[in-house]
């Protein structure tokens, strides 16, 4: 009896829910990942107490989309919530990337910074989002008997998730020299994902 089996993976709609959970975790980690250095960087870097507070807002980001999710799911149904969670996480990243275009000095000075703050903030409400859909979309899909099972999958997928994103986010922003290019890479590339998804959702709604 293994703890998880591989029968719901031949579905590409399961998946796919699991892919874009990767995904999104992958891409929303670099705002742990990356800007801890920005706001750090050179004699004009904020303090660190100042840096915690504004990286803090991407958890707090989180909790205000899962209690928007738990209002809106039961309305709407779990995979809008998944297709707006990612759009909102894309924005967010690419709020990021069109501030950090900005030069060193202007970037950490005054209203910036709490720019990024609000940056992740976005991004983190669409995380909150998406996990409450995502968890509901697997859940859905798998028997009654294996809710533990899709529980676990969070777990995994944001982790797998992560590890990825601290691999590759660290490599490919070393590669192009650019954190503005890394953050919109992530962004364009979470927005096209969740375009993917709110066309499948279309087109599942009217089948």
């Amino acid at each position: 009896h293994p703890v998880l089996r591989l029968a719901p993976f031949r579905s590409r709609l399961f998946s796919g829910v699991q892919l874009a959970s990767v995904v999104l975790s992958l891409a929303t980690f670099a705002n742990l990942l990356l800007l801890p250095y920005v706001l750090m960087r050179g004699p004009q870097g904020l303090p660190i107490g100042a840096v915690g507070l504004v990286l803090a807002l991407y958890p707090c980001g989180a909790v205000v989309g899962s209690l928007v999710a738990g209002r809106l799911g039961a309305r709407t149904g779990a995979m809008p919530l998944m297709v707006w969670g990612m759009g909102a996480a894309a924005i967010g990243l690419l709020m990021t990337a069109l501030l950090l275009l900005l030069p060193a000095p202007q970037l950490l000075a005054g209203l910036p910074p709490a720019a990024l703050g609000a940056g992740m903030l976005v991004c983190g409400v669409g995380q909150g989002l998406f996990q409450v859909g995502y968890m509901d979309t697997t859940t859905g899909l798998l028997p009654a008997h294996e809710r533990g099972v899709a529980g676990s999958l969070v777990s995994v997928t944001r982790l797998l998730g992560v590890a990825l994103g601290a691999v590759g986010i660290g490599w490919f922003d070393a590669w192009g020299g650019s954190t503005a290019l890394s953050f919109a890479v992530l962004g364009g590339a979470l927005a096209v994902l969740a375009v993917r998804w709110g066309w499948l959702w279309r087109r599942l709604g009217s089948g």
